[in-house]
């Protein structure tokens, strides 16, 4: 299928296929389910980094605040009580999936919904019918120039979010790159270093740690203050047991050191990343398994390569979803921008991702740190036309049981 897929692609033009194809179906099928999402507050996230956390905290902070929330992530799938894992393998899913999501928050008798929008997910009009009332700009970075023609028109693509239904928009007052969607919206909310929400937020314990989770919060803490939630409420979620799936996740093991898995999959996201966990570091290693994802920008791969080169002490190399490209490559071009390691010491290439995290857990030595990184928790892994079941965080716990009965 997917082959048939980028046949299509290379014979139409995407223009065409978004107008003759998307637009009327996805219409469609918001029509035949009634357009459910009317009956709801439609909050939506995008931008380029962060959307998931900044998602999961915003609706977590309304259910906190005594609210029946629906949640679309690229980690999970909230209605109302009932959490599971996302298991489309897309940050925004097809126009049936996300209609089917409203329709059963409706009937959960949910009131509000908060939906990770991608940039692919608004050119292919997947949320058509939906009307957001609110919505979040995390960043707007340079990001998927595999899909759009430029980084301008990435960017500006997320200004189609914003219509006359639009109550406020919450935007990223300290990326310069968000300009393009300022001045649209009736109504703005600016979050920045040095704010009200940001100060407040600086006196907290908060549990997830980073610059850039404390934007997210920020982020999140900013919508909440624009509908009224009290910031004893906000304080208190923030601070509490939050654990976002796949996003600085630490896996209990049975072996030695720490396991954090985390989505990290961009030269950005990787140093946030890394910026998060060295203070955790302490005497320790960091060991690093990755493996950039096939069919994106190969052109970043040699700066995500050097990224983990400079952060960490071990790093293992591996598969992520080559999909279609030849994952030697791929390892190939990240092993380019590797240049401090040194061959079967410590810089490893193990293609098979499950040998690649077993290898790593038994390397690991007290006080050592495994970063498991680039797929969170994704439930599939692509290889070529092969879809299989996949969860780095079970694999963690399935391999460091094994290692510890050996």
């Amino acid at each position: 299928m997917s082959s048939l897929k980028r046949t299509i692609r290379n014979v139409v033009p995407e223009p065409v296929i978004r107008a003759l194809w998307h637009a009327p179906r996805a219409w469609a099928i918001a029509a035949k389910n009634g357009f459910p999402a009317r009956k709801l507050t439609v909050i939506a996230v995008a931008g380029t980094k962060g959307k998931t956390t900044t998602a999961y905290l915003a609706a977590e902070l309304l259910r906190q605040a005594g609210h029946r929330v629906a949640l679309l992530s690229t980690a999970a799938v909230r209605i109302a009580d009932d959490e599971t894992l996302n298991r489309f393998k897309m940050t925004s899913p097809s126009p049936g999936i996300v209609q089917k999501f409203f329709a059963d928050a409706v009937k959960a008798g949910c009131t509000y919904a908060v939906v990770e929008v991608s940039s692919h997910a608004i050119t292919q009009h997947r949320f058509a019918g939906v009307q957001f009332r609110y919505a979040i700009i995390t960043n707007l970075a340079s990001d998927h120039l595999e899909y759009h023609a430029t980084t301008q028109e990435y960017q500006e693509t997320h200004r189609k979010l914003i219509t006359p239904l639009l109550k406020a928009i919450i935007i990223n007052g300290d990326d310069p790159n968000c300009e393009v969607v300022r001045g649209i919206a009736k109504r703005e909310r600016i979050f920045q270093d040095g704010d009200e929400i940001a100060i407040k937020l600086a006196e907290l314990d908060l549990t997830l740690p980073g610059e850039h989770n404390f934007k997210n919060a920020h982020a999140a803490a900013t919508l909440a203050d624009e509908l009224q939630v009290p910031w004893s409420v906000t304080s208190r979620a923030l601070s509490g047991d939050i654990t976002v799936p796949g996003r600085f996740e630490r896996v209990p093991v049975d072996t030695e050191g720490t396991v954090i898995v985390d989505y990290a999959h961009s030269p950005e996201s990787l140093e946030a990343f890394f910026a998060a966990v060295a203070p955790l570091k302490k005497r320790g290693r960091i060991i690093t398994v990755y493996g950039a994802c096939g069919e994106r920008d190969p052109h970043v791969r040699p700066a995500m390569g050097a990224s983990i080169d400079r952060w960490s002490d071990v790093v293992v190399v591996t598969n992520d979803d080559p999909y279609g490209e030849d994952p030697e490559e791929i390892a190939a071009q990240l092993v380019g921008g590797i240049s401090s390691k040194h061959w079967e010491q410590t810089l490893f290439k193990i293609l098979d991702r499950r040998q690649a995290i077993a290898h790593a857990l038994r390397l690991a030595e007290r006080g050592d740190i495994v970063a498991v990184l680039g797929k969170g928790a994704e439930q599939y892994q692509v290889i070529g036309d092969l879809r299989r079941p996949w969860d780095d965080r079970e694999v963690v716990r399935e391999e460091s049981a094994r290692l510890a009965r050996a």
